[in-house]
């Protein structure tokens, strides 16, 4: 069972987890795991597992998996490979979307991406 990467098994370690920090959290009357955070890769048992276990939580997934995503996407759309690469860079290179400081530069990149996109 363990290692089995099945919603139950994963489910089942989060559950307990939960059970800690329900009492830990009792104890000090706080409610931390109600505004969790979470991340991980996008393996679809875990991600079901997290959000069974932690109903309220957030969850992330990992940039280098979601450049992956996009990288997959673009390839099954037959884009051709200079567009796909460009528009990765504008998601995620050293001065993309992904890395947007504030929400000025962000709505920049994002709208020189879409502009991209629409081309």
């Amino acid at each position: 069972m363990i290692g089995d990467g099945t919603f139950v098994t994963y489910l089942t370690c989060f559950m307990i987890l939960r059970g800690f920090l329900d009492i830990e959290l009792q104890a000090s009357e706080l409610k931390v795991v109600d505004g969790m955070v979470m991340g991980s890769y996008e393996e679809k048992a875990l991600v079901k597992a997290l959000h069974t276990a932690f109903p309220k939580s957030s969850h992330l997934f990992g940039m280098i998996h979601c450049q992956d995503n996009v990288r997959d996407y673009l390839s099954k759309s037959s884009v051709a490979l200079d567009v796909r690469e460009k528009v990765l860079h504008l998601l995620f290179g050293a001065d993309s979307v992904a890395v947007s400081n504030c929400a000025a530069v962000f709505e920049d990149r994002h709208a020189a991406t879409l502009q991209c996109v629409r081309q």
